[in-house]
């Protein structure tokens, strides 16, 4: 029995001689499958992916048995899912095809038959990464060295999510394109206008809406007016600052969120220097700066590739003399912002497991959340999680790792595959030195940790100490009530 959960369970090979099946099959090669029966299983509705594997078994001979999920005792006497996938096992069929909403909902069941996953969550979705590749590969007939753009909903897509590290794998270049909201961190960033041009293959992601929060969708209206600012409004507001008795002006952008990439940054400094130089050249103004904002990214996972800062910087200056110097401005002053770059990896945030949970997953609760850091609960941003003295021990549980608000989002890591924790371990949170503290507030009354320096010597410094009781209500020190109020410190 083969299962297809990911694309991690098939080897390139593997892969390529799928495609190289499928290829064969639309040329008229029997694969007939005559008399096999398979269930597919849509707890998730797909019209597109469903249909697909419907007439896919009518052209292989097979007979597809289809669930109504509505009409069914999942949804109407609370029969769970694992049953229901049982009870279609019984029937004797041969296959499962099966679509959910949640994560790796196949880890807990235990099949006599194989199972194709028609995607899970925002995890994985194998059979439309074969597709894409398929596509592909019809068209430039390999994968090497083609650049490959995912546009859109990004954060919520299992198709990107698998795509990208297939497509890697077999040796293509990965970018993402879209919305911040939508965006994630693991991934190298790239203008959409700037995507056109220079990528082989756009792929163009529908917003997930059924998996946004209250908080998560971005109208394409409000975008525009947050973000938005075209070309002609920038002269127009250029002419106008001009008129009122400007002399020197600048360019502020916001380029980019941790990228890895080495041309990334040169790349979006290319455009911001056309754009000086149109700007000069139609309004008149003297450009005295532009900030090129941050950008420049950290590996947060062990596995990440780190951008070379040197190379960055050398390609920046390449596109300053090729652009801003012929055209005069050769004193056109530089900033960045590399806030990120400099403090991230050098900061952690060290909390103690204080409380554990086994349900339908594995939570371990621990003495600090996203007042100590934000990142993980606002962005769903990862961040690796060492437990202390156990850093060889295999990695056999999967945890949720979550803070004491009483907020669902408030957790540090989803589904993490870490080493058995035990009440009292010490967790570390790598790469938390910024966006961390800076980033804090006192939701629920909670009070912000210290923060200590180690040193070159290997001693330890505090140079933040830990907030206080005393600290929170500082600011009503204008009340009578306050003023009198004993504190235990």
């Amino acid at each position: 029995m083969k299962n297809l959960f990911t694309l991690d369970d098939l080897t390139n090979q593997e892969i390529m001689d799928i495609l190289n099946d499928a290829i064969a099959f639309s040329n008229g090669k029997d694969f007939s499958l005559s008399g096999k029966i398979v269930a597919n299983l849509f707890f998730e509705p797909s019209t597109r992916t469903e249909y697909s594997f419907v007439m896919a078994e009518h052209l292989l001979n097979m007979k597809p048995i289809s669930f109504n999920k509505a009409s069914s005792s999942f949804s109407n006497k609370g029969e769970t899912f694992e049953d229901t996938v049982k009870c279609f096992e019984a029937f004797g069929v041969d296959a499962f095809v099966i679509r959910h909403s949640e994560n790796e909902y196949y880890k807990n069941l235990n099949l006599s038959v194989p199972l194709l996953n028609a995607g899970d969550g925002t995890h994985a979705h194998p059979t439309q990464c074969l597709l894409d590749l398929l596509t592909i590969y019809q068209e430039f007939g390999k994968f090497d060295g083609l650049k490959v753009c995912f546009v859109g909903d990004i954060k919520f897509s299992r198709v990107a999510h698998e795509g990208i590290k297939t497509m890697e794998r077999l040796g293509m270049e990965c970018f993402v394109s879209g919305p911040n909201i939508y965006m994630e961190d693991d991934y190298k960033f790239l203008e959409l206008d700037e995507a056109v041009k220079v990528m082989d293959v756009i792929v163009l992601l529908r917003v997930q809406n059924e998996r946004h929060g209250d908080n998560d969708h971005v109208e394409k209206t409000s975008y525009l007016e947050k973000y938005g600012m075209t070309k002609e409004q920038i002269i127009e507001a250029f002419m106008k600052l001009k008129q009122l008795g400007v002399e020197e002006f600048g360019i502020h952008s916001f380029l980019a969120s941790n990228t890895t990439s080495n041309d990334y940054y040169p790349m979006l400094a290319k455009i911001l220097f056309k754009l000086a130089v149109e700007l000069r050249d139609k309004t008149g103004v003297k450009i005295k700066f532009i900030n090129l904002s941050g950008g420049i990214g950290i590996p947060y996972k062990p596995s990440d590739e780190k951008c070379d800062i040197e190379i960055i910087g050398q390609g920046v200056k390449e596109m300053y003399d090729e652009i801003l110097v012929p055209a005069g401005m050769g004193d056109v002053e530089l900033y960045t912002e590399l806030g990120r770059y400099m403090l991230g990896p050098y900061g952690c945030l060290v909390t103690t497991a204080i409380h554990e949970k086994n349900t339908h997953k594995k939570y371990i609760g621990v003495d600090s959340c996203a007042v100590d850091l934000m990142r993980p609960a606002m962005y769903g941003a990862y961040h690796h999680i060492t437990v202390l003295g156990k850093e060889g021990a295999k990695r056999t549980e999967y945890y949720d790792i979550v803070g004491s608000l009483c907020e669902n989002n408030d957790k540090f890591a989803v589904d993490r595959k870490l080493p058995k924790i035990d009440k009292g371990d010490y967790l570390v949170i790598h790469d938390t030195g910024a966006h961390g503290y800076a980033m804090g507030y006192n939701y629920n009354g909670r009070l912000k940790s210290a923060e200590l320096l180690l040193q070159e010597d290997g001693s330890v410094k505090m140079i933040r100490r830990a907030e206080t009781t005393r600290d929170y209500f500082a600011t009503f020190d204008f009340s009578d009530i306050i003023k009198n109020m004993k504190y235990d410190d």
